[in-house]
């Protein structure tokens, strides 16, 4: 049996340096600078100041790309197995989504200094928005059955800009906000607000 080729170490450097420019960003925005610099990007992931821009055409490339990086970043829904009361699916829920709003929040803040965000990372962003959206559908098929319009009103509710009212202009801890979080569900899927 013949030997495998041999990887292209050149290749694989490029590969690894470009992991690391990414996941430099990711983790300097996450830990709460918005709009950090190149040559501190750089320093955080070990490269020279160049290899950003032999790596990314543009600032927008490289958000793009840490946005991908985030998106895979983001658990899957635990499989839902047998019916469960609403009470347990919307504790369960709240928590879940608390936790997303609250690990992308900084990413939130980064594209909001942004001049005009890249197509690409308004794409992300939209994926990012109909996962969100997917996830409502699905843990409260029940109750949106009869009023489809709860999903829109849920979709406000549990919003990343509704989150971050709570979290940074009413500055609610994070256990409050997210027990907010899961009395605003609960007022939607009971009431569900005026009817049109």
């Amino acid at each position: 049996m013949p030997d495998a080729p041999r990887p292209d170490g050149r290749r694989l450097r490029a590969v690894r340096t470009r992991a690391a420019i990414v996941a430099a960003l990711y983790e300097l925005v996450r830990d709460g600078d918005p709009a950090p610099t190149a040559a501190r990007v750089a320093a955080h992931a070990g490269v020279a100041l160049r290899s950003i821009g032999q790596h990314f055409a543009s600032r927008e490339a490289l958000l793009a790309a840490v946005a991908e990086h985030h998106i895979a970043r983001v658990p899957a829904p635990a499989a839902t197995g047998k019916p469960r009361a609403r009470k347990v699916r919307l504790a369960a829920f709240a928590t879940a989504r608390a936790d997303d709003l609250e690990r992308t929040a900084p990413m939130r803040r980064a594209i909001a200094v942004m001049p005009q965000p890249s197509p690409a990372v308004l794409a992300g962003v939209r994926r990012e928005l109909d996962r969100r959206r997917a996830e409502l559908a699905q843990s409260f098929a029940p109750e949106l059955a009869d009023d489809p319009r709860r999903l829109d009103r849920l979709d406000v509710v549990t919003s990343g800009p509704a989150w971050d009212v709570m979290r940074r202009l009413q500055r609610l801890e994070l256990d409050a906000a997210t027990a907010e979080l899961r009395a605003l569900i609960e007022a939607v899927l009971s009431h569900g607000g005026p009817r049109t």
